[in-house]
């Protein structure tokens, strides 16, 4: 492939898990690796992230690296310790520029998700949106006339560290009542282990190691009809939708698109967070409001980060 339409890798630094990607200018993915994110500290990760990338360029030339990644500072290249990676402060940019002598952009991760979608997915009609990422713990980002609202450091847009008014949960970033300590998969892990002790229900979930719990497991019961696992997602739902109720009266967006590990829950997600968005929206915005899921095989995330390096030159 000639240099005039290139590949450029695209780099997403997940809670658990990393994806490295080489990707085409279109949004093909022409080669992809995952590995682990947490372990052993940054410079374990850097190693394996650059054995990564020598494996999947395979002698290709490459025309930038992008980086999505959370507590991603844009304006000075660096993660800014990164609360549930404990990595310190990285001068993330120069590291990997140093190293492989291409240009490098960073971005946070739940960005990075949103212009995956803007560019190659689920939004691509739309122009001014919210995008939720729901892992680990949950990213978001603002999408305004295409573009991301970065704020001043690159912050801006983390609905999972604005606060639930009568939840009191601590979060990892040391405050109570984080959006995160509910919707996430570390939430409702939590809140079906408060659900097991409050309630007398039988449930296959009583039988479930508390550490082999993940949003994955709790919705094949849901799906079973486990009154548990459905209250759990019913209360992680209407928070979410509760949340994003208030954003919309904030933005009025044309729509929320949500991605992550947890929409693979399907509707006994997403039919919580659709009702309750939708019965504490104000009525001007309901005639047209829309809740799309990303597909989740595409990588989307990947792409967006790729992104970053793609105009540089043109």
């Amino acid at each position: 492939m000639s240099s005039a339409s290139g590949y450029y890798v695209g780099i997403d630094i997940g809670g658990t898990n990393t994806e490295i990607g080489l990707i085409e200018r279109d949004g093909s993915v022409k080669c992809l690796e995952s590995i682990k994110t947490t372990g052993n500290g940054f410079e374990t990760f850097f190693a394996e992230t650059c054995e990564a990338i020598t494996k999947i360029t395979n002698g290709e030339k490459y025309l930038g690296i992008g980086i999505g990644a959370p507590s991603a500072n844009p304006e000075k290249g660096c993660l800014d310790n990164p609360i549930n990676l404990k990595w310190g402060t990285v001068e993330i940019s120069k590291i990997f520029n140093q190293r492989f002598h291409v240009p490098v952009k960073l971005i946070n991760d739940a960005n990075a998700a949103a212009l995956g979608e803007l560019r190659f997915g689920r939004a691509k009609d739309w122009h001014s949106f919210i995008h939720v990422t729901l892992g680990t713990g949950l990213g978001s980002s603002i999408i305004y006339e295409n573009k991301v609202i970065n704020g001043k450091d690159g912050f801006a847009g983390e609905l999972g560290h604005t606060k639930i008014s009568d939840r009191h949960r601590l979060c990892t970033c040391g405050h109570y009542g984080c959006l995160e300590t509910y919707v996430s998969a570390n939430g409702i892990r939590r809140t079906v282990y408060e659900l097991l002790a409050a309630r007398q229900d039988e449930s296959e979930l009583r039988s479930v190691n508390y550490n082999d719990l993940n949003p994955k497991l709790i919705a094949e019961y849901a799906h079973d009809g486990d009154p548990i696992a459905i209250k759990a997602y019913n209360i992680t739902g209407q928070i979410l939708g509760d949340k994003l109720a208030d954003v919309f009266a904030l933005l009025n967006p044309q729509g929320v698109c949500l991605s992550g590990g947890m929409t693979g829950a399907g509707d006994v997600l997403i039919n919580p967070v659709r009702d309750a968005l939708f019965s504490s929206l104000l009525d001007i915005h309901k005639h047209d409001i829309d809740l799309r899921v990303s597909d989740p095989d595409s990588r989307i995330a990947v792409l967006g980060a790729a992104s970053l390096v793609m105009d540089i030159n043109q």
